[in-house]
């Protein structure tokens, strides 16, 4: 295009997004700021393996906790069932 219409196109440099091994790991903490409610419902759905109830309730998370939906999301692309349900019964034990 450049040698015949004298055009230069101007390219906008790409950020790339972090990937999930640059996100920090999900911690009792992060989830300990859901309701107990909501807390039970992800339970169920990871201990039933239920991936299309998990990505639901994870939809339903405050756009200001958006890195706690991004690392569970990361978990359930992954498979990682178990790390979420230890964490939410790490915090049932606390109380």
């Amino acid at each position: 295009m450049k040698k015949h219409l004298g055009v230069e196109y101007i390219y906008e440099q790409e950020t790339p997004a972090p990937t999930a091994s640059e996100l920090p790991n999900l911690t009792v903490e992060d989830l300990e700021k859901m309701p107990s409610e909501w807390l039970e419902k992800l339970y169920d759905g990871v201990k039933a393996l239920d991936d299309d109830t998990v990505l639901e309730l994870i939809e339903q998370i405050p756009v200001a906790q958006s890195l706690l939906a991004e690392k569970l999301s990361n978990l359930v692309n992954d498979f990682q069932f178990k790390t979420i349900r230890q964490l939410i019964e790490s915090i049932s034990e606390k109380k």
